[in-house]
């Protein structure tokens, strides 16, 4: 065990958990400990590929995949540790199977009558903040970005030529240039929640002590509305491939490095298969 692990056990915060929790921790981080150790990674050096690879990688002991609820625990552990060393970025968008019974939200997404419903659930809110929550939801939806990629957003990064509102990521998790394309109707609300603000922060969206908004604000913002930033990620893509937009387009828009992650969206059922075969050989 090492001496980072071991003052993380140690501190005030996990001994005044309960013997459990602190039985948890300890062979949790030091099952993961063991794990990055062969690939020379160490504790105050996490990200989360490393975060991601583990987790995915996590069986029984009789070689079977261990199960989501194992998984869970296993990075409540992780986050926990993080939240601790300062590496919160290394688990804020970790993906891992929900645990079935307590799982609410659709795997592919909301369809259009959804969004419509959230989109009228919001602007009849009576929040305050209520453009800028507009504005964030409306970018989520209209772009895929990741929430990571949104609090990254600068005022800057949005170009208006000939109707459309290119806004552009610099700071995407593949550490590749990515843009979403509005018109001026999805950029309604942005345009609207810019045009408040008498600010002269560079972000994009702030919160209400005009600083940057946060990772964990934007995710408290989005769980008032029963939503979470990776549902309306889903909810872009799966639109786009119900519309039938090619799996490459939509890849590129997503930012996935690996068609077969955009491939999942996209599994038509039989009857629509048939009608591809139908309409490709009418000669």
């Amino acid at each position: 065990m090492s001496q980072t692990l071991n003052d993380f056990l140690n501190s005030p915060k996990v001994l005044k958990k309960s013997p459990n929790t602190r039985k948890a921790y300890e062979r949790d981080l030091f099952l993961f400990e063991q794990y990055i150790n062969k690939y020379n990674v160490s504790l105050d050096r996490l990200n989360d590929m490393v975060v991601q690879t583990y987790l995915d990688q996590m069986k029984t002991k009789d070689g079977q995949p261990s199960s989501p609820a194992t998984k869970n625990r296993t990075l409540a552990s992780i986050a926990t540790f993080c939240h601790w060393s300062k590496q919160l970025e290394a688990v804020q968008e970790i993906d891992i199977p929900k645990i079935p019974h307590i799982s609410k939200q659709p795997s592919k997404g909301l369809c259009k009558d959804e969004v419509t419903s959230l989109r009228l659930k919001v602007a009849n809110d009576h929040n305050p903040n209520k453009l800028r929550n507009q504005a964030i939801i409306d970018l989520l939806i209209y772009s895929g970005f990741r929430v990571s990629e949104l609090v990254s957003l600068d005022r800057d990064d949005i170009k208006y030529h000939k109707g459309i509102y290119t806004i552009t990521v610099y700071e995407t998790k593949n550490n590749e240039v990515k843009k979403a394309y509005l018109d001026s109707k999805k950029f309604k609300y942005i345009k609207k929640y810019l045009e408040s603000r008498t600010d002269n922060e560079e972000a994009l969206f702030i919160s209400g002590r005009n600083q940057r908004i946060s990772i964990r604000m934007v995710q408290t913002i989005l769980n008032k509305y029963g939503i979470n930033p990776h549902l309306l990620r889903h909810t872009f893509c799966s639109i786009l491939a119900r519309d039938k937009v090619d799996p490459f387009t939509i890849a590129q828009l997503a930012g996935h490095r690996d068609l077969n992650t955009t491939r999942r969206y996209a599994n038509p059922n039989s009857s629509e298969m048939a009608e591809m075969v139908s309409k490709a050989f009418n000669f």
